[in-house]
């Protein structure tokens, strides 16, 4: 995965939601819309605590830039594939407590 320089981390903190409510507009898929802004708290939360853990931001980054090159080059397999890696690997970030 390629290393991306992340902005100063409260520029990175509202990049990455707006980036995830982007996915979710460009999906077209109303229910995940709406379910992500009945979440958007609970993730609110969760990214607070995920960006004091050394190299998540810049780890993040860098998914966030493949999924968008996935998207801009129309390979939904792709961009799906990496947003599910994105997903598991925050995942189990916070299970082993950052």
């Amino acid at each position: 995965m390629p290393f991306v320089n992340s902005p100063r981390k409260q520029d990175f903190f509202k990049e990455d939601l707006r980036f995830h409510e982007l996915i979710a507009q460009a999906s077209h898929n109303h229910i995940m819309f709406h379910m992500l802004d009945r979440i958007s708290d609970l993730l609110t939360d969760s990214r607070r605590r995920s960006m004091k853990w050394p190299g998540m931001d810049e780890k993040a980054a860098s998914y966030h830039f493949l999924i968008a090159q996935a998207i801009s080059q129309r390979n939904p397999t792709q961009a799906r594939s990496l947003m599910k890696l994105h997903l598991e690997d925050m995942l189990q970030e916070f299970r082993n407590g950052g």
